[in-house]
């Protein structure tokens, strides 16, 4: 029975991970599901001798059960955090006053063209730019190295967003950062740049898994009046990323960045 379970386990992590690569999506998550599921896999095929080893002295059997039962509080840990409610949309923005700007930060644009889970955001900042009308649309994402592209994600946000009728003069692009503390650093120098300070009011538009690290980080820049606008995620991409959230969230917190 364990058996079975650890192939199926290893089977479904190993392929949604090689097809997600296949597609073009490279993160942490991505190639963590792949390689975990491929662990998983060869387990499975070696299980009689791992149980043979494991039972041929005291301190084997005591690794081997410490080891199933630090993984399971881990994997537990991971079920929780994907099974945690988290609401989507302007709902769950609640600013006490009207944003002065919103910023939109990036999730991928590979091939020059919005990543499904950055099309969620650009919806999501495209109805914040029509209840907000007079706050201007910070769009934060520079160019994507790794598939070495001429476009910045800012400049493709830019593009999608005035596709949806948002007015061209209130988007500014900052197109410099690389990963969310370089996003929230960059846009409050640009915001400073016209006047806009990050202890007044604004709104920042990322993906609902991304919500509560991303306001940490703000709050440890200085951010102390920002609204969450959450961006729902499509659910082939969704598990994935949280678990690169997961333990990009744990960075965070043993580094100190918020």
């Amino acid at each position: 029975m364990i058996r079975l379970l650890l192939s199926i386990l290893g089977l479904v992590l190993a392929a949604s991970g090689a097809l997600l690569l296949l597609e073009g999506t490279f993160h942490f998550g991505v190639v963590f599901s792949l390689g975990l599921g491929l662990l998983l896999l060869v387990a499975a095929l070696a299980w009689g001798a791992l149980s043979r080893w494991s039972a041929a002295s005291a301190p084997r059997r005591w690794f081997w059960r410490g080891s199933w039962g630090l993984a399971s509080v881990w994997g537990v840990s991971v079920l929780a955090l994907f099974a945690m409610p988290i609401p989507h949309g302007l709902a769950a923005a609640v600013p006490t006053d009207t944003p002065r700007a919103v910023i939109v930060l990036g999730a991928g644009s590979a091939r020059c063209e919005p990543s499904p889970v950055l099309q969620g955001r650009l919806d999501t900042a495209a109805e914040a730019a029509r209840r907000w009308p007079s706050a201007l649309i910070v769009l934060s994402g520079g160019r994507n190295h790794f598939h070495n592209v001429a476009c910045t994600e800012a400049q493709v946000m830019q593009q999608a967003l005035v596709a949806q009728g948002v007015d061209a003069s209130r988007l500014v692009q900052e197109d410099r950062s690389a990963n969310t503390t370089e996003n929230l650093a960059y846009s409050a120098r640009l915001l400073g740049e016209r006047g806009i300070t990050p202890d007044q009011p604004l709104a920042v538009v990322t993906s609902e898994f991304h919500g509560a690290r991303a306001l940490r980080l703000a709050e440890h820049q200085g951010f102390t009046h920002l609204a969450f606008v959450a961006a729902p995620t499509p659910i082939r991409y969704r598990y994935h990323l949280w678990l690169r959230e997961y333990f990009a969230s744990a960075w965070s917190w043993v580094s100190g960045e918020g």
